[in-house]
């Protein structure tokens, strides 16, 4: 009988050698199964995962002060509100790449080592905020390009939207729709297959195209019944927030469900890249952990 390969095309040899086994055929997976294990994961490391949330909420939470306390030009206005549109997907992407290995650490049932976990996010953190800024540009663009024109031709109604500018704002709001769905079935994978496999960002994406091909159907249910799960979740967290709590009070329960949201979608790509690994390639937690040795 002949042996088996030790290594994969795109796979390093530092996970290579570590007992590769491709299936015969593919193993099934199921989005019921992506979330199910989102969802245990994200309780047995609640704790440790909001200490890595607060690293990066802290900082977000200074900033928003800052917008919100003081007169901004025109200018750091629309900082301002890129800033707002990015820090949902920037938050859990930062949070991520810190969580890793410890993620991969409970999936094989082990205790998590905050420590460690924290010190090989920052080795690739260049990396995670580079696929994280060709994610962004799409939010950037509703941003930078759909803003109103003005119009100093009537004195009463100075700010006047023209039919050029709603036309923009449709076709930029189609355009980050488009990005967003294809990120989320196609590239959702690249960061923690840059942290795993030590690669770089269009490597980490085109890794991620190869893994999800084939499984995007399961990767689109499993997108939608993890909106739907945390979207119930923060039902509760949402309503506290819409009582009148002064701007004080405000941005510091906002702040509160970003810290604790944050925290559960970052672990929804981990999962999902091991899933993809698990199924597709035969590898398992303690194989692709030792990856980080």
């Amino acid at each position: 009988m002949a042996e088996l390969p030790t290594t994969s095309p795109g796979i390093p040899a530092s996970i290579g050698r570590a007992a590769y086994r491709r299936p015969q055929r593919p193993e099934l997976m199921t989005a019921s199964s992506i979330v199910g294990k989102t969802m245990r994961i994200w309780i047995s490391t609640l704790p440790q995962l909001l200490a890595v949330a607060a690293l990066v909420e802290v900082p977000r939470l200074a900033v928003a002060w800052f917008f919100r306390t003081r007169p901004v030009s025109p200018t750091l206005a629309q900082v301002a509100d890129a800033f707002e549109n990015l820090e949902l997907m920037l938050i859990p992407a930062v949070v991520g790449v810190f969580a890793v290995y410890f993620v991969f650490q409970r999936l094989r049932d082990e205790p998590a080592d905050l420590g460690r976990s924290i010190a090989l996010g920052l080795r690739r953190i260049g990396t995670g905020l580079g696929i994280f800024a060709l994610f962004a540009l799409p939010q950037l663009a509703t941003v930078f390009l759909d803003r109103p024109a003005e119009d100093t031709s009537n004195l009463y109604h100075p700010m006047r939207v023209d039919s050029g500018s709603i036309e923009a704002g449709i076709v930029v709001g189609a355009l980050v729709v488009v990005c967003n769905l294809v990120f989320a079935l196609v590239f959702d994978a690249a960061l923690p297959a840059a942290l795993v496999e030590r690669i770089g960002v269009f490597p980490a994406l085109r890794r991620s195209a190869r893994l999800t091909s084939g499984r995007r159907s399961t990767i689109f249910g499993a997108n939608i019944l993890f909106g739907l799960l945390t979207g119930l979740l923060a039902v509760p967290l949402f309503a506290v927030t819409s009582f009148e709590h002064g701007a004080v009070g405000e941005l510091l329960l906002t702040s509160a469900v970003t810290w604790v949201a944050s925290s559960l979608q970052c672990v929804f790509p981990i999962v999902l890249y091991h899933e993809l690994r698990r199924t597709k390639e035969g590898f398992g937690a303690e194989e692709l952990a030792k990856a980080f040795d």
